[in-house]
């Protein structure tokens, strides 16, 4: 295509002179050098440069006017709600062509790539509005819910509790805050680095060996024998010793999160208390935890 190269022809005159610009730093030479010869040899530019781009752009950008980026970004919002993210995220980036130095643009953006899931864009996008803005406390926020998708809950904090020090009547940035504060001190990590979704892999990876397990075979067996409760109970103790036996880290690790859950932990003290009124297990089913109230059904008529 004749424009396209015509057009790449312009854009390496750019660079060049940016490379003469920038002689006192070899570095970013070099980048440019490489980025001029990937694009000669990709689209093969020929004959002088028609246009000075970099002034082309900048008269574009000024003259343009400042309600056709609001526009945009008003355009990118309706988008939004109506759960088009690409289509506002398309929105947003011409906004950002027309005025690229207004905060809400990037904090906005950064919303569109957290719906499409890609929470690194969104983290830069918000750091770019609080470049521009650094009291802006939507950013603020919109960073620390970018975070938290990735698991940086540290960070996910700091950020809160800037955006709650901007704004602290905001209720939304406070529960986003306590929020975080309480994974962070049950210490959530990524599930390849532990935590639940280690333990959920260790159990795939425990539950892969047992079924290859005659012995487990043989256990099983007896469920379709088994005519009574403590039949039952019995067969599910004998699949826990083993589990056990096999891996005693991940009984440890499930009793752990277990028991940083606090309604987990009543529920095991309420057990608990049961069985110690009733050693043997034999007192027929437990009753409702201290102070739960009878389902309608068992009520007195």
């Amino acid at each position: 295509d004749p424009e396209r190269r015509s057009f790449v022809g312009d854009l390496v005159a750019f660079l060049r002179t940016e490379i003469t610009r920038l002689s006192a730093t070899p570095d970013l030479v070099e980048s440019l050098e490489v980025a001029v010869q990937c694009l000669e040899a990709v689209y093969q530019p020929a004959g002088q440069p028609d246009i000075d781009v970099w002034q082309l752009w900048r008269s574009a950008r000024e003259s343009a006017p400042a309600g056709d980026a609001e526009a945009l970004k008003n355009e990118g919002n309706r988008l939004m709600k109506e759960e088009k993210y690409q289509e506002a995220l398309v929105s947003y980036n011409r906004a950002i062509c027309l005025d690229a130095r207004n905060p809400i643009f990037y904090c906005n953006r950064a919303a569109a790539w957290i719906r499409l899931g890609d929470f690194e864009r969104a983290i830069a996008d918000a750091q770019l509005s609080l470049r521009y803005n650094p009291t802006y406390c939507k950013a603020h926020a919109r960073l620390g819910d970018a975070l938290t998708k990735v698991n940086r809950l540290e960070a996910a904090v700091a950020a809160y509790e800037e955006a709650v020090r901007l704004e602290p009547t905001n209720t939304d940035y406070q529960n986003k805050l306590d929020v975080t504060r309480q994974r962070l001190q049950e210490g959530a990590t990524p599930a390849t680095e532990g935590g639940a979704g280690g333990v959920n892999q260790g159990l795939a990876e425990m539950a892969a060996r047992m079924m290859s397990d005659p012995s487990v075979h043989e256990v099983l067996s007896y469920l379709n024998d088994s005519n009574s409760i403590e039949s039952l109970l019995n067969t599910g103790r004998q699949l826990a010793m083993q589990m056990g036996a096999q891996n005693p880290q991940l009984f440890a690790d499930i009793r752990r999160l277990l028991q940083s859950n606090p309604n987990v932990a009543d529920l095991v003290s309420t057990i608990q208390q049961q069985h110690q009124g009733d050693p043997n297990g034999s007192g027929g089913a437990p009753g409702p935890p201290p102070g739960a109230q009878p389902p309608d059904d068992a009520k007195p008529n």
